[in-house]
């Protein structure tokens, strides 16, 4: 069953939650979009086609809706929760006309936390300004991040089938954490060194910390969630204990207190936790993945 509930409904800027809580493997009917919107995933997994070329998106990697496009989906999994914010041309200004591609949005941390804050003050009933400064903000930030990596050519450009080795990758630790390099090769059909060098040239990130970062994503989402056993949540997602868990947080850019205390935090001092920045270059390098 899938279901949507709107968060803002505004004329400058719309969110929405949408949920599906059964499998769907089979495509959608072809739905045209009219409108731009940035899609953020905060659990499980679902596909996408859009002018017939097929992607993945789950915890680390959202997508840009163009209009335009067709685009039909699959939920091979069911369970996967995601976040619509819809910005007016008034909202985008500049951005909207930069012929952003229709490309994955690989999140940090800071991007990911500010995506729940969102959320979280949005079911708290925060007044409304505050909850389209949010949305203006992670959807400006987004947009503009990948307006500048396609003017800078931060990443190479890749081949079709370098991106399909990637999405296939990305699908398969996404139904499978804990799948060993040797196992996630094996069902990718390649060698192991192949496999990592081009996921790392797609994506920017290692399987490795692709792998990390998805386990983090999905221990924010229980914690968010009311989860309060970090230590049965750590062996339960595949760290070797609560120590690694925080380890692996600090690395990855997460502040080890919003670890231990997610849930309190995102619940009691949401509105609190990310103000806006003095410096604009500040804020903008705030929104740009470090990796």
């Amino acid at each position: 069953m899938q279901t949507a509930r709107v968060l803002l409904d505004g004329s400058a800027v719309a969110v929405a939650e949408h949920s599906c809580d059964a499998s769907h493997a089979r495509w959608s009917a072809e739905e045209p979009l009219t409108s731009l919107s940035v899609v953020l995933v905060r659990s499980g997994l679902f596909r996408r086609r859009v002018d017939g070329v097929e992607s993945v998106a789950e915890p680390t990697a959202g997508y840009l809706q163009r209009p335009g496009s067709i685009q039909q989906v699959a939920h091979p999994c069911g369970g996967d929760r995601s976040t619509v914010i819809t910005p007016s041309p008034l909202i985008l200004g500049t951005l909207a006309n930069d012929g952003l591609a229709d490309q994955p949005l690989f999140t940090s941390p800071a991007v990911d936390m500010a995506h729940r804050v969102l959320v979280a003050r949005a079911r708290q009933g925060a007044d409304r300004f505050e909850l389209a400064e949010r949305a203006t903000a992670l959807t400006g930030g987004l947009l503009l991040a990948l307006a500048s990596d396609r003017a800078g050519a931060a990443r190479p450009a890749t081949g079709t089938r370098a991106r399909q080795l990637a999405e296939q990758a990305r699908q398969l630790l996404a139904e499978h954490t804990n799948l060993g390099l040797g196992d996630l090769a094996r069902a990718a059909g390649v060698s192991a060194y192949h496999l990592s060098r081009t996921f790392r040239r797609v994506t920017g990130l290692t399987l490795s910390h692709y792998r990390i970062r998805l386990r983090l994503r999905r221990a924010m989402e229980r914690l968010a969630a009311g989860e309060r056993d970090l230590a049965g949540l750590a062996a339960d997602l595949g760290f070797a204990d609560q120590a690694h868990l925080t380890r692996a947080a600090r690395r990855d850019g997460h502040d080890t207190r919003c670890v231990a205390h997610a849930a309190h935090r995102v619940a009691v001092r949401g509105a609190a936790l990310y103000a806006p920045r003095a410096s604009g270059s500040m804020m903008r390098s705030n929104w740009l993945n470090s990796h």
